[in-house]
């Protein structure tokens, strides 16, 4: 079959045509270096905003300048010249965006209203924002007002800081290490005392809280406390109810009292026997901060009178750490690491400009202030021998 001039030509023309393409092509990407290709589904979509990652662009309303974002605008204003034109574009003014397929200015809206691309899997219409990358998980928070990344499901807002914490920083009444809600919001504790209903699992019979079952008889649990409504069969950990604390306790009453003034139960070790602090027991552990008072983790009691978690405390020594994290005091007794410093001192002299140098101490064990020699190691109290201590500023005199 020949091949005809016209065919020729048509040939060369579809030829001449797809070298043309690819020239024009190259120019641009020549023109736009920062220019990112995105392929979504069937599309190839140029993205110039370093970002996010969506389909359309902003007209800022206060220069009703075209661009990708309200962050590419604010660096770019950040730059002019003249330092009376800088600005920052205000997101909830925002009223006008542009499709990035088709170059269509329109309201704000999920969905091009021209070609019908979806201009963004994440839109928040309050902040006038778009975005692609739903990994990051976007979340707008109404008491903050603006939108967030993280999940909403690992924040909370706090009214007092005004802001928006991570669940892991949430007060007690509100945090469960165990909760599984997803919204943080929907987590909360159960009032023991609130239990009007249970039922058995045996019959699955529903009833107000007793010790037998109302239908089938059978014993819902060998103790039974019926005011914080609990059951256990496990009677060797010495379960009783404690009147003055409120609730249920283990290890035997025999074993413990309860000191009013620290408000809750202590070992019968501890009577007449440690330092009262008011409502001790009522504050969380200066550790973990996790609550004290119905912990189910020993605690113990420290000289000083104040509490924390037994095994936070063990860390703690541990750590070489022999002091009290609230009120500094040292928490056992530390005659023999006094005794060592001591020798230390004796064998550790003191250059000729500092030995006749003195300095005012506040011991933190026994709350003296005096006046001593300056050593590089160490400062001990006159009154109760003791190098916990910290220098102060001397005391002023009263003038005559």
């Amino acid at each position: 079959m020949e091949i005809t001039k016209d065919n020729e030509r048509l040939d060369f023309g579809k030829m001449g045509y797809g070298y043309y393409f690819v020239f024009l092509f190259h120019r641009f990407l020549i023109m736009y270096h920062s220019i990112l290709i995105v392929m979504t589904d069937e599309l190839f979509l140029f993205v110039r905003c370093k970002h996010y990652r969506r389909r359309c662009v902003i007209r800022a309303p206060c220069c009703n300048e075209i661009y990708d974002c309200r962050h590419c605008h604010n660096e770019a204003a950040s730059l002019l010249k003249r330092v009376y034109d800088r600005h920052e574009l205000n997101r909830f003014d925002v009223e006008q965006v542009i499709c990035s397929v088709c170059d269509t200015e329109q309201p704000v809206h999920r969905t091009c209203t021209n070609c019908g691309v979806n201009m963004g899997e994440y839109l928040c219409e309050i902040c006038k924002f778009y975005d692609d990358d739903i990994d990051k998980g976007l979340f707008h928070c109404d008491e903050c007002g603006i939108c967030r990344v993280g999940g909403r499901e690992n924040f909370f807002h706090c009214n007092k800081c005004g802001m928006c914490i991570e669940a892991t920083m949430m007060p007690d009444e509100y945090r469960r290490k165990k909760s599984l809600l997803k919204r943080v919001y929907d987590r909360h504790e159960l009032n023991r005392f609130d239990v009007e209903q249970v039922i058995c699992s045996v019959c699955d019979t529903e009833q107000p809280v007793h010790r037998t079952c109302t239908n089938c008889g059978v014993n819902m649990g060998e103790y039974l406390c019926e005011i914080c409504k609990f059951y256990d069969d496990d009677i060797d950990k010495g379960l009783f109810h404690c009147n003055d604390c409120g609730i249920c306790r283990v290890g035997g009453r025999e074993n413990f009292f309860h000191c009013n003034k620290c408000g809750s139960c202590y070992s019968i070790g501890l009577l007449d026997n440690h330092s009262c602090v008011e409502n001790s027991m009522h504050n969380h552990c200066p550790i973990c901060y996790e609550y004290l008072f119905d912990s189910m983790k020993d605690t113990a009691v420290m000289k000083c009178g104040h509490t924390m978690h037994r095994e936070c405390y063990i860390e703690m020594i541990k750590r070489d750490k022999f002091c009290c994290p609230l009120c500094t005091k040292s928490i056992m007794d530390m005659s023999a690491a006094w005794k060592m410093i001591d020798e230390e001192i004796e064998a550790t002299m003191m250059p000729d400009e500092y030995r006749r140098k003195k300095i005012w101490i506040l011991c933190n064990d026994c709350n003296d202030t005096t006046e001593v020699y300056f050593h590089i190691l160490g400062h001990k109290c006159r009154h109760c021998r003791s190098y916990n201590t910290r220098s102060i500023a001397p005391p002023v005199l009263p003038q005559e």
